[in-house]
């Protein structure tokens, strides 16, 4: 491993370029530190403002240094010590000798609180290795390379078809638990709703039965039937997300809804 005066030299050589843009105060025993210098957004952009990471809250961010790494070493991401005490946790990959590129960390909000990351901030270090002899093929040679010179953030590189397949199917798993718990909420609601429909009816039609007329009777109870089928009608409209179950059942209550209104009508106007 590299210790701070080999780490000098080979970023002062005008050849080499090991990291840039180079500070000398950010070598270490055995590393160098790395700066925020802005997180990318939703859209792949940079953005320089700072930003607050929720408990459990990831984001991407790009440091001020880029690499060229030569045949001759490795890269590895490092925490900081005094991150870790913080909360945040950072993972890089490991950067492959002839590698060009600029750094892409993810950092991760694994405290209870909110953490602030603004730019400039310190957020790691990296180690270099240096190998035993150089590899045949290096990262700038290798096929498929898809992440050298990444000046600007490529997000899944050539791998997006694949990422974004395996992402849509977690994505289909997502939507049939949200279906499962709509489902059930829907009908704890909806046996909630019966059970106060039968009790209204028990209690309107056995609760001082002799002092109502039966014309007003049948009134109260069409206009509680009524109430009910709105009721339940609201329920399958917000909660049904299942899409061939939800037309079916809408055009269920739609009917139901037309058919009570009509006998409304026709009790008002026949008592």
């Amino acid at each position: 491993m590299l210790v701070d005066k080999q780490i000098k030299e080979r970023c002062k050589d005008e050849d080499e370029k090991l990291i840039s843009p180079f500070d000398e105060n950010h070598v270490k025993s055995i590393s160098y530190d790395l700066d925020i210098e802005g997180y990318i957004n939703k859209d792949g952009s940079l953005s320089k403002e700072r930003v607050r990471l929720q408990p459990g809250e990831s984001v991407m961010i790009k440091t001020i240094q880029s690499l060229k790494m030569p045949n001759d070493l490795v890269g590895i991401i490092g925490e900081r010590n005094s991150k870790i005490r913080q909360g945040l946790e950072v993972v890089g990959p490991h950067y492959f000798p002839g590698h060009t590129t600029a750094i892409y960390l993810r950092v991760t909000n694994v405290s209870p609180v909110d953490i602030e990351l603004n730019h400039g901030d310190g957020i790691a270090q990296i180690f270099f290795e240096k190998l035993s002899e150089e590899p045949e093929v290096s990262y700038a040679d290798q096929e498929g390379a898809s992440f050298n010179n990444e000046t600007a953030y490529l997000g899944y590189g050539k791998y997006q078809a694949a990422y974004e397949k395996q992402m849509h199917n977690i994505a289909n798993a997502t939507d049939k638990l949200e279906n499962l718990e709509s489902t059930m909420y829907g009908n704890i609601l909806t046996l909630m709703g019966i059970f106060v429909s039968v009790f209204s009816l028990i209690m309107v039609n056995f609760s001082n039965i002799k002092d109502i007329e039966p014309s007003m009777l049948i009134k109260i109870n069409a206009s509680l039937a009524c109430i009910i089928c709105l009721f339940m009608g609201l329920i399958l409209f917000f909660l049904n997300t299942n899409k061939k179950e939800s037309k079916r059942m809408k055009l269920i209550f739609i009917a139901v809804m037309v058919a009570v209104l009509v006998t409304m009508v026709l009790t008002a106007i026949f008592l």
